[in-house]
């Protein structure tokens, strides 16, 4: 599966110089699709990991969701420290005590789960392994920034040799492809998996 996505390099290149749309390390092409996933799916909490100026965490709060995310150290911005009814947790995504903490607010909740911090493969199946078991059925879960293995100086393992491990073949996801191909665009190849 690795190979397949050696041709999106280019693309995803291209749109990382104009990628910081509304604040966010994120590219249109990437919003489009979680727009159509949010509208699909209605998801009433997204579980973030990974925070920076937290502009994701406000984008995802003014579509209708409540939203808890979590940072080792995130750089809120003035905006949404303002604007943002976000639950920030500041330790590592992993930590029992912060993962507990998030099973606790997300009881009961119909839940999408976004990994978007430390995109070492390790790290990324921990919280697959952690996090996935929060994604309702018919909600997503959304591993972000599989291009990374390539935008480095040399290939290394991150989030989808996580994915490889953790979802493909996994009876209890479904990859959508659908969500894939909007755009030849995204910074996220093979990360957006269905909740079956």
């Amino acid at each position: 599966m690795l190979e397949t996505y050696i041709d999106l390099v280019a693309s995803a290149a291209a749109a990382y110089s104009r990628q910081n749309a509304h604040g966010m390390i994120k590219t249109a092409e990437d919003l489009a699709r979680y727009e159509r996933i949010l509208a699909a799916t209605t998801p009433e909490l997204i579980i973030e990991c990974g925070t920076w100026t937290g502009h994701s965490a406000l984008w995802f709060g003014q579509h209708g969701c409540e939203v808890i995310s979590i940072d080792v150290r995130a750089q809120l911005s003035n905006e949404v420290l303002k604007e943002s009814s976000a639950t920030f947790l500041r330790g590592s995504s992993t930590a029992p005590d912060i993962v507990r903490k998030v099973q606790r607010l997300a009881s009961g909740m119909r839940t999408m789960v976004v990994l978007d911090s430390d995109h070492r493969a390790e790290h990324v199946a921990e919280e697959i392994r952690l996090y996935g078991p929060l994604v309702t059925p018919g909600c997503y879960l959304v591993v972000e920034d599989g291009i990374a293995e390539w935008m480095e100086h040399e290939v290394y393992s991150g989030p989808l040799h996580a994915i490889d491990q953790e979802l493909s073949g996994n009876p209890a996801w479904r990859r959508d492809t659908t969500i894939e191909k909007i755009s030849p665009v995204s910074m996220h190849p093979a990360g957006w998996w269905e909740k079956l």
